[in-house]
């Protein structure tokens, strides 16, 4: 699980790191969106507990501020939730199901 409640196994994302397919599926939703010139070996993470050599949003907020305060995931930080993990729940169905995980996960 990321430090903001999604199941990495789930992404397409991280699945692209080691699976031609998933990888070739991604390359299409990017050109698809008027992305050009992707670089095939660029598609993928390793997940936000990976070593950081390939890391699909390394720029993550959540990511950063869990690193800084030494946490693994959002509940267990003495400041969870917060309004940042909040306010990202409430951006999406998918976000939403993260936030409730980590909730439940905290409980």
């Amino acid at each position: 699980m990321a430090p903001c409640g999604l199941f990495c196994g789930d992404c397409t994302i991280f699945k692209a790191t080691t699976d031609p397919k998933a990888r070739e599926r991604v390359i299409a939703w990017l050109e698809s969106r008027g992305k050009k010139n992707i670089d095939p070996e660029s598609i993928g993470c390793y997940g936000c507990p990976g070593d950081g050599r390939l890391h699909w949003s390394s720029d993550c907020e959540i990511l950063k501020c869990t690193r800084d305060k030494g946490v693994a995931v959002c509940s267990s930080c003495k400041d969870f939730a917060c309004d940042q993990i909040v306010k990202w729940g409430n951006a999406s169905s998918t976000h939403a199901e993260a936030l409730a995980r980590l909730r439940q996960s905290g409980s």
